[in-house]
């Protein structure tokens, strides 16, 4: 069977499981152009296993398909260019151009023409007319008749308070700035990352940006908005439950709260101790007071200043260590050091949990490996499936973007298995175990070794 073969029928059988999996969970099908999100889009939503793994192969099989159908030279032309398409999105998210379409007067068929839009946010009409042609041609928005523009699926996303928006502004702006700095930061002899070769500064980027409120402010609602996106998967595909009553969760670095704030809610029979700086400890406060206010009443959280590169103080059979998205922010010396510190706090029974991407290299498989997905079954926990011959293994786009994210801005990494367990045999700790989940992210479960 050829690759374009193998592709089709990937393709063709993973649309009937789709189609039978929203049939089944009584759900619409799939749309672009109809102006309205799809209850899939709703954060709150938990997919069946079946139906994730579905929608992640059949992804990663339309992208290989393109890469096969689409002269190389203008596939990488089109993706050298992707950075006008992220300064057109900056575009229409600055003027909120989703969210004026959105409006009841508007006739959702017709749409608006280019030039009323442009004179409404103070723009001149020929280029703002050009740059949404573009992103309608990518399924951004519809350009229902000549210089008419209307709202998709796609675009409502854009509408605030959904997450996209704030994603953009990031990526945009500081990402778009930073990134064309990573080749000389990739310079044997450079030091600085990426960011601070773009923004002049000497310090780590955390310290840089806690006095340009402008960037502190745009980053947490981008940081906050991902995570709350990611949290419903991270709750159901851990076993949280299994913990023993009375458990309590040292989030370490746990900011404001973020995840640890739905464990808690969603398992009453675990305590949080919100670790983190001294001056993060009103904010975490005010942000538990507000959204988990029982919590706070019933006594199962408490909040205590820590710096992560000093000692752990807690140690103790009732305690389990949580790291979200911590390790990836720093360079290799500095993450074995916070490593070091909690295994020095840790007991031979002591469980230590990272959330954050666990990457794989994108390898064709050596053997023909089937399709599985119609063997999948939704009434047993998640677990990722094999991915089928021709397509890499994964198929991750986004998790290896944020692993040159980190590059960018930290000299840091996302990590795959394997450098999780070097790093670790580094610490004197190992892994337990990996936990995929239906987010971006993983949990590594790690013991001492």
């Amino acid at each position: 069977m050829s690759e374009l073969e193998a592709l089709r029928s990937i393709i063709n059988e993973s649309l009937d499981i789709l189609q039978a999996e929203l049939k089944a969970a009584k759900l619409p099908e799939l749309w672009v152009s109809k102006p309205e999100l799809h209850p899939l889009d709703d954060i709150s939503y938990i997919q069946t296993p079946r139906l994730f793994e579905t929608r992640r192969i059949l992804l990663g099989a339309c992208r290989m398909l393109g890469s096969a159908v689409q002269p190389p030279t203008e596939k990488i032309i089109e993706e050298g260019w992707a950075h006008q398409r992220s300064q057109a999105l900056h575009m229409v998210c600055k003027y909120n151009v989703a969210g004026v379409l959105a409006q009841p007067a508007v006739d959702q068929e017709k749409g608006v023409d280019a030039e009323t839009l442009a004179k409404r946010f103070g723009l001149s009409p020929d280029p703002f007319k050009r740059e949404m042609r573009m992103l309608a041609s990518h399924h951004y928005f519809r350009e229902t008749t000549e210089g008419y523009f209307a709202n998709n699926r796609v675009s409502m996303s854009l509408v605030p308070p959904n997450v996209a928006p704030y994603a953009i502004e990031y990526i945009a702006t500081w990402g778009l700035k930073v990134a064309h700095r990573v080749v000389d930061a990739m310079d044997v002899n450079e030091y600085r990352t990426g960011a601070q070769l773009a923004y002049g500064f000497d310090t780590d980027m955390f310290a840089y940006i806690a006095k340009h409120p402008e960037y502190l402010s745009m980053m947490v609602s981008a940081m906050t908005g991902l995570y709350e996106s990611q949290a419903n998967g991270l709750l159901n595909d851990f076993a949280w439950k299994d913990l023993p009553a009375g458990t309590t969760v040292i989030d370490v670095g746990g900011g404001e709260g973020g995840l640890m704030m739905a464990v808690a809610k969603a398992y009453p029979h675990l305590k949080v101790l919100d670790q983190d700086r001294p001056e993060v400890g009103p904010a975490a406060l005010a942000n538990w007071t507000k959204h988990a206010p029982e919590v706070l009443q019933q006594g199962r959280i408490a909040f205590e200043a820590h710096n992560f590169f000093e000692p752990q103080p807690r140690s103790g059979v009732e305690y389990v260590f949580v790291m979200r998205c911590i390790i990836h922010d720093w360079p290799h010396e500095e993450s074995v050091t916070i490593l070091n510190h909690l295994r020095n706090a840790m007991l031979p029974s002591s469980r230590l949990l990272i959330i954050e991407h666990v990457i794989y290299p994108p390898l064709t498989p050596t053997e023909k490996t089937p399709l599985l997905l119609s063997s999948i079954d939704n009434s047993k926990p998640y677990k990722e499936t094999p991915t089928p011959w021709p397509m890499p293994n994964g198929p991750q786009v986004l998790e290896l973007a944020h692993d040159i994210e980190m590059y960018c801005n930290f000299k840091a990494k996302e990590r795959t298995p394997a450098e999780w367990a070097s790093i670790l045999g580094e610490c004197g700790m190992k892994v337990v175990k990996i936990w995929p989940t239906r987010t971006e992210f993983s949990v590594v479960e790690i013991m001492l070794a």
